[in-house]
């Protein structure tokens, strides 16, 4: 800054040379960090690509319950309702299995399971378990 007689004041001048340093400094440090967060997220992108969860096995519940388990409960519970359950077999166009999730080939068997209220679509390997449940239930004449 200027002075009254036209020339610049030498502490102002030196105080405006240190903001410019720090400045410098600052935006150097900026580029710095900038640089290393860039490498970061490129490292972890493959380590990403390289331990990505599907490589590793969920756990999840109890060590002793199956998917089996899931749908004998499931099946138990559709046979604890109303009325006698009647059982349609033929072959399949193409549908998924309403106790497991499973798809049911075209060309496979798939049961239909029908009572008063209610209708599954099933295949061979859940109708064999919903069998063996009707069996157990008591009172159930097997369909």
């Amino acid at each position: 800054m200027p002075t009254a007689n036209g020339n610049a004041n030498p502490e102002v001048v030196a105080t405006v040379a240190e903001q410019i340093e720090v400045a410098n400094q600052t935006f150097a440090t900026n580029r710095s960090v900038r640089a290393r967060a860039g490498a970061l997220r490129t490292e972890t992108s493959a380590l990403l690509l390289t331990y990505r969860a599907y490589r590793f096995a969920r756990i999840a519940g109890g060590s002793d319950v199956s998917d089996n388990d899931r749908v004998r409960r499931f099946l138990h519970d559709f046979c604890s309702g109303d009325g006698q359950s009647k059982s349609y077999a033929g072959y399949s166009r193409g549908s998924v299995c309403q106790a497991c999730g499973s798809a049911i080939r075209p060309g496979d068997l798939e049961y239909d399971v029908v009572t008063t209220t209610a209708e599954l679509r099933l295949d061979a390997l859940c109708y064999a378990v919903f069998m063996e449940v009707q069996r157990t239930m008591p009172g159930a004449a097997a369909p």
